[in-house]
């Protein structure tokens, strides 16, 4: 660079033909070429050997990156009764531990096994499944949710399906009644159709326990066809009624046919439902707008009542009520916070009515997949009409 400079103090005397300056422009060019060549006035990105003198942007930081390689397991064609096992592979293609934070199936008849929890980098877990195939019936997809610490993939889906068939089919499977609100018999009628090549002459087991239910099993087509009435007659007392009945179909152990009856006798007046759920923490963590839910209060009963006031014990959060009907019912619309966390004691909706037998509920909110505080559980009790002292001094004996 010293000779460049030289090159341009000689340059500046006059202008001959013979002037010895043209080998100093020489050089200044040249000087020029290489200074522009040079990294200092380079205008790529780009370094001469990849990522040698320029690492990816990404240099310096870790993180998982989750991959399932098969989030969908289909069984095919499967028999009731059957044991039904699948484990997913989970792969961290990141370069952080990846860990596995919950798992959380969304039907009962599914469960997990013991699983990774935390999976290296470049390794690959598993989480076992197993499904009861008498919990299913005819084409099933049940989801389960995986929640990870993977930024860019917090949860992920996977999914059980197939097909059950039963060798005795039983439609509707279950013999729901739903909720009661006279005082009237109700029945209700389930079809068994035989998909075996052989007869069968079912036989229905009732247990030990007082019936609550009446039941008949009637022949419609010998060995093929049989209708099952299960009827309900009052009265009726307030609470749920259940019952689990079975048919043998044959002479395996495996040949028993469950069907459960249930129905359910509200109170003369309640509120429904009777707790206020939320979404599970995580989820409100990623909310941007408060969460909003419903509650009735529902007048079964012959004389009017009034709903006198609907609140919450936290003052974030807000509740309205709407006359749907009068003397029958009104919609109340709670509006939680998504900062909402339930006091040590629980929070509750308080709703008053102008009732004598029942003047006021006590609805708690809760966050799915918190445990429950004893005074919750009691608030709980008491929209039941469980007694609060009563239910109190057996969580303190549990306890």
């Amino acid at each position: 660079m010293i000779d460049f400079f030289r090159a341009r103090v000689q340059c500046r005397k006059p202008f001959s033909r013979r002037s010895t300056c043209r080998p100093a422009r020489l050089v200044q060019a040249a000087c020029i070429a290489i200074a522009l060549a040079s990294p200092a006035f380079s205008q790529t990105d780009e370094p001469t050997e990849p990522g040698a003198e320029n690492p990816p942007a990404t240099a310096g930081t870790t993180s998982p990156q989750v991959r399932v390689p098969a989030a969908r397991h289909d069984f095919g064609e499967v028999w009731a009764g059957a044991t039904l096992e699948h484990a997913f592979e989970i792969a961290n293609d990141g370069n952080a531990d990846l860990e596995i934070l919950q798992v959380s199936p969304t039907c009962g008849c599914t469960t997990a096994g013991a699983y990774s929890k935390r999976i290296a980098p470049g390794k690959t877990g598993a989480i076992p499944f197993r499904l009861d195939s008498n919990k299913v019936h005819n084409q099933f997809a049940k989801a389960i949710h995986v929640t990870t610490n993977d930024p860019a993939s917090p949860s992920i889906t996977l999914t059980l399906a197939g097909n059950c068939r039963r060798k005795v089919e039983a439609k509707p499977p279950n013999a729901g009644f739903g909720r009661i609100l006279d005082q009237q018999p109700h029945e209700r009628v389930i079809v068994l159709t035989n998909s075996m090549p052989s007869p069968i002459k079912p036989q229905l087991i009732r247990g030990t326990s007082p019936e609550k239910f009446k039941c008949n099993l009637d022949e419609v087509k010998p060995g093929r066809e049989y209708r099952l009435t299960v009827r309900m007659e009052p009265p009726y007392a307030p609470g749920t009624i259940s019952e689990t009945l079975k048919v043998r179909t044959g002479d395996a152990a495996s040949d028993v046919l469950t069907i459960s009856a249930y129905a359910v006798i509200p109170k003369r007046v309640e509120v429904f439902p009777s707790v206020v759920l939320l979404p599970t923490a995580t989820a409100m963590s990623r909310t941007t707008a408060p969460i909003v839910r419903q509650l009735q209060l529902l007048n079964h009963g012959a004389s009017a009542v009034k709903l006198v006031s609907a609140t919450a014990t936290d003052a974030e959060i807000k509740v309205s009520d709407e006359l749907v009907a009068a003397g029958k019912e009104y919609r109340l619309t709670v509006t939680v916070p998504k900062s909402f966390q339930p006091a040590k004691e629980g929070t509750f909706v308080t709703v008053k009515t102008d009732d004598k037998d029942y003047g006021e509920f006590r609805i708690p909110i809760r966050i799915t997949g918190q445990s429950t505080a004893p005074g919750a559980m009691a608030g709980a009790n008491a929209a039941r009409g469980v007694p609060v002292r009563e239910r109190v001094r057996r969580t303190a004996r549990a306890g």
